[in-house]
């Protein structure tokens, strides 16, 4: 559904969240003052938590010119090729226009679209269709050559059965496979300049529009950081809740001769696609068994893989197609010895243990999401096909790495 409304020139409101503005301060009815607000603990104080920020504000503009229509868009990164934003970011800045005596109306539009094809047809859902009218000649004054305006971007949409989900990221995607799957997400603003008709005002007669393509991402970032020291050996017994231990499924006939195999990953289950990801793969079982994974030199003698797979689930038509993307290939390495004896020589259990790390290729700027008609899973996979075992386990990528301190205007 589209959405029409008038904005307050030259008026702004702080970001949610955002920590830059604290409340006012007023004294009590009765006399007894209310404690001050601070932005950081006094002596003898410490924060305890700190929620998740929103991404940190550029100090940039983005400007694109059509004819007479200048649109300038603040707090964007330098180096941005397109103007981004995050669910509830505010959207500020100015629209210049070159002839303003002849403007009858100028309206400032926010859309976003959906578009999913897949073998069994397609499907099309409009995420957003707001418009913001910045002025009209009701105001009864000249328009002026440069107009500010600010609006939220809006975080969720409503779909054909009115479940409400968050708003997707930009986005393309083109799984590979036989069947034809594809994605995409885009948004634009646009400026509608309308004009008068009569000649007398001006030979630029009718509507002029100005549209540019606008980046949409999460601004979600990992609870806690990936710790410097990546040796699960040296850190977890001083570090222990930094690991995760996985237990990983194996084939049904190992799993009768009492082979077990733990993979070790950062605690979070949260990580940036760009983060690095350390990890731990240990096998445990027979030493007879374990010898036919290793050369006495350490290297494999059956294939051991770790990997990144996202998965992509689209609805259409009432039929659920799937397709798997490998999203990047770890590196393994076999820690010496090849093959660890247990201390008590009676006990049947020897060890086999790795470590390498995994992240996602270049090509990927999204993490994971769900859409209702489109939900993109990632999961961390380890792979031994010769012993019949790959287990998947989920994890969640965003688009921003953990930060120590996003600066005071984001700092509780």
């Amino acid at each position: 559904m589209s959405a029409r409304r008038s904005l307050q020139l030259g008026m702004s409101a702080p970001p949610p969240n955002s920590g830059a503005s604290l409340p006012p301060y007023y004294p009590s009815c009765n006399g007894t003052r209310i404690p001050s607000y601070t932005a950081r603990p006094s002596i003898g104080e410490e924060s305890l938590s700190r929620p998740i920020f929103a991404r940190s504000l550029g100090r940039g503009e983005f400007t694109k010119t059509n004819g007479r229509i200048t649109l300038t868009l603040k707090d964007q990164p330098d180096d941005s090729l397109l103007p981004t934003y995050a669910h509830n970011d505010l959207v500020t800045g100015t629209i210049s226009i070159q002839g303003c005596e002849s403007v009858t109306e100028i309206v400032l539009k926010l859309y976003g679209r959906l578009d999913l094809a897949a073998s069994n047809g397609g499907h099309q859902t409009k995420l957003v269709n707001d418009s913001y009218t910045v002025w009209n000649n009701d105001m009864r004054f000249q328009c002026p050559p440069s107009l500010p305006f600010s609006f939220l971007f809006p975080s969720t949409f409503k779909d054909e059965d009115l479940n409400i989900w968050p708003l997707p990221p930009s986005v393309r995607i083109t799984p590979p496979g036989k069947s034809f799957v594809h994605v995409r997400c885009l948004y634009t603003l646009s400026v509608f300049v309308s004009t008068a008709l009569h000649p007398r005002f001006s030979l630029w007669r009718g509507e002029k529009t100005l549209t540019i393509p606008v980046n949409l991402q999460s601004s979600a970032h990992p609870p806690r950081p990936i710790m410097p020291n990546t040796n699960l050996l040296a850190t977890v017994k001083s570090a222990p809740d930094e690991w995760r231990e996985i237990l990983c499924k194996i084939g049904s006939k190992l799993h009768v001769k009492n082979i077990h195999c733990s993979f070790f990953i950062p605690s979070a289950l949260v990580y940036s696609v760009a983060d690095t990801i350390p990890f731990h793969l240990q096998i445990t079982g027979s030493p007879a068994i374990l010898a036919g994974l290793v050369s006495s030199r350490g290297h494999p003698t059956i294939s051991v893989r770790v990997h990144l797979l996202r998965r992509v689930s689209l609805f259409v038509r009432g039929q659920t197609q799937h397709r798997n993307i490998d999203m990047g290939e770890g590196v393994l390495s076999a820690l010496p010895p090849p093959i660890t004896y247990p201390e008590e020589a009676r006990s049947p259990e020897a060890a086999i243990d790795w470590a390498g790390v995994v992240r996602c290729d270049d090509s990927f700027a999204v993490g994971t999401f769900d859409a209702g008609t489109i939900c993109v899973e990632d999961y961390i996979v380890v792979s031994i096909p010769g012993w019949d075992t790959e287990h998947k386990h989920p994890i969640q990528l965003v688009s921003h790495t953990w930060v120590d301190d996003p600066g005071p205007a984001y700092r509780m």
